[in-house]
């Protein structure tokens, strides 16, 4: 049962405290969980899982079918009249069909369902119908152990857990969307309005944010307001398009009074019956017949022809591109290509999108198959259509985390894809210590969470962030350093968050969080610190975390930066504490004795 966190339930006049933690939707108890839950026709066969999101294993109280249903789901499903029970709805549905007149196909009556099951990845529990909808069934995944009411022709397309894996383009896209728009190399950089837009929307702002910022056209040099997602990807000046809008109209209405005969290109391929002294540019109907110098023969409107020429040609010139082979665009399969049986072809030779049959062959347990790449790729992306290993698998994608795999799993790292949702905590034994064993969601390890015994007490993320940046660009880095000098007036001793050599000086970085550094006691000790860290010769680098104010110290040896917790960026503070360096601060005396190292 999950642990109840200090959040007061949505339900207006609820004494109780939520569940769960959210920020912007609402959050309920444990008793207005389930009341929510029975408001669609289920009571929990379990604890709840922890989010509305998370598949809670519920039984349904007409039919008395136990599965997994998201919470979301069920209050959709409630507030659209719709059953939210697998079996109840397919009933309905075939119900619904027959009442219509529908022919409403069924189940082969010879069909082997266990055998059907486990071709596809599950485990049989229960034939529920073996008429309705082509035949209704309970069943569960292997890889993640959800249980799921299904019809089987929607088992057929194997769990979600399995052929949702992400593909290379969508991992990419994912991660563009979650960087910065000012280092996502968008063409829409050069447009930004620096003197219109806040220096915080510039440094937080992700590329896929919906909020609404000033641009200016490099062209024309028109200010105006845009959604930055919208510009990201595309940008484009309003005013600049109403011109070419205007001039477009204008050329229209100049083609629809000149003749074909008026324009060489056009009559140079001209080979329609109707005289072209006859026959407007503008014309669209009917269409008319030209022939290329290559002997094309093209169906189409003049005008289209002046803008586009001949598709036959431009569709010779598209076939004539180089299209990514396999080896280049799906380097998993193409490590599966059969050495022999394939004779000329190649992964190197064949696109990524043919439909050529081609051999393959399994590693894992030495199969032989035949499928194209196309088919592959696009499908149920299987690694091996006997195992159902997946492509774009956690062993696949992240083979150091897929290491730390507790054997004890119900299923291995090939059968899941880095993001999955599984109804079992996976376990995970430390790389580094495997006497550490602990378990956390597939999802929070594929996200950076490393093994809990072995974090550094008392260190953030987003500070462990920093110092695998500092020592990326400066080489030794120490977190947590002690340091004890007489020149300390304020401490006997104090803990540094990052202490590294710049151009050979020391420098002290601290990271001052705007949660634990806001209140004005924590300010005078920063300061305080501060103050005794320059006195001892160190150069001291203070990252502010917004909306933190600056410290009111002013050194030579002392640089102040401000950080945003919304867009953290390790590598660029380090880059411009190494700008610092290099334009000379000033050397302090080597640091005395009485350094401790712990």
């Amino acid at each position: 049962m999950p642990v109840t966190v200090e959040q007061p339930c949505s339900i207006v006049d609820c004494p109780n405290a939520a569940a769960f933690r959210t920020r912007s939707k609402p959050a309920w108890c444990l008793e207005h969980l389930t009341s929510l839950l029975g408001d669609a026709g289920l009571d929990p066969a379990e604890p709840f899982p922890g989010r509305p999101s998370d598949f809670w294993l519920s039984t349904c109280r007409a039919c008395d079918t136990t599965a997994h249903y998201r919470l979301e789901y069920a209050m959709e499903k409630t507030k659209t009249g719709q059953p939210t029970c697998g079996l109840c709805r397919w009933r309905a549905w075939s119900a619904w069909g027959a009442s219509l007149g529908a022919t409403v196909d069924h189940a082969d009556v010879a069909v082997d369902y266990s055998a059907f099951a486990e071709s596809h990845g599950y485990e049989l529990l229960d034939v529920l119908d073996p008429v309705a909808a082509g035949g209704i069934v309970r069943v569960r995944c292997r890889s993640c152990q959800r249980i799921q009411a299904e019809r089987l022709s929607d088992i057929s397309w194997g769990c979600s857990c399995q052929t949702k894996a992400a593909t290379p383009n969508q991992v990419t896209r994912s991660k563009a969307n979650r960087m910065t728009f000012a280092a996502s190399n968008s063409p829409a950089i050069p447009w930004w309005d620096h003197e219109a837009n806040d220096e915080l929307l510039w440094k937080t702002a992700k590329r896929a944010s919906t909020k609404v910022a000033a641009w200016k056209c490099p062209d024309c040099g028109h200010r105006f307001a845009e959604r930055i997602a919208a510009m990201a990807e595309h940008p484009v000046c309003p005013a600049c398009r109403d011109r070419e809008r205007t001039a477009s109209h204008a050329e229209a209405e100049r083609l629809a009074t000149l003749p074909v005969s008026e324009v060489p290109e056009l009559l140079a391929t001209w080979a329609d019956e109707t005289e072209p002294w006859k026959v407007m540019v503008g014309d669209h109907f009917p269409a008319r017949v030209f022939r290329c110098a290559a002997g094309h023969r093209a169906t189409m409107s003049p005008s289209a022809y002046l803008t586009n020429g001949c598709p036959s040609c431009r569709g010779q010139e598209t076939a004539a591109r180089q299209k990514p082979s396999v080896a280049e665009a799906t380097p998993e399969i193409a490590e599966q290509w059969h050495p022999t049986l394939n004779g000329k072809y190649t992964p190197e030779n064949v696109a990524a999108d043919s439909k050529r049959q081609i051999f393959w062959h399994s590693g894992c347990c030495d199969h032989t198959w035949r499928d194209s790449p196309l088919g592959r790729y696009k499908y149920q992306r299987l690694r091996c259509p006997v195992c159902r290993s997946i492509l774009g698998s956690l062993a696949w994608r992240d083979p150091g985390l897929a290491a730390e795999w507790a054997p004890e799993n119900p299923t291995d790292p090939w059968h899941l894809a880095p993001m999955s949702t599984t109804q079992f905590l996976p376990g995970w034994v430390c790389a580094t210590n495997p006497e550490h064993r602990w378990q956390a969601p597939l999802a929070s390890r594929s996200n950076g969470a490393g093994c809990p015994e072995c974090k550094p007490a008392g260190k953030s993320k987003v500070e462990l962030d920093h110092l695998a940046a500092a020592k990326g660009l400066f080489g030794a880095a120490k977190s947590g350093r002690t340091l004890r000098y007489p020149e300390f007036t304020s401490r006997a001793v104090w803990a540094a968050d990052i202490s590294v050599e710049v151009e050979g000086s020391p420098v002290v970085i601290e990271y001052d969080g705007s949660y634990w550094h806001s209140a004005d006691a924590k300010r005078l000790v920063d300061e305080r610190k501060t103050l005794d860290l320059l006195a001892a010769g160190f150069h001291v680098v203070r990252l502010r975390e917004h909306p933190l104010e600056l410290l009111d110290v002013e050194h030579p040896k002392l640089l102040q930066l401000r950080v945003y917790s919304q867009a953290p960026d390790p590598a660029g503070v380090m880059r411009e504490i190494e700008s610092w360096a290099s334009a000379g601060f000033e050397r302090p005396q080597p640091p005395r004795t009485g350094v401790v190292e712990v």
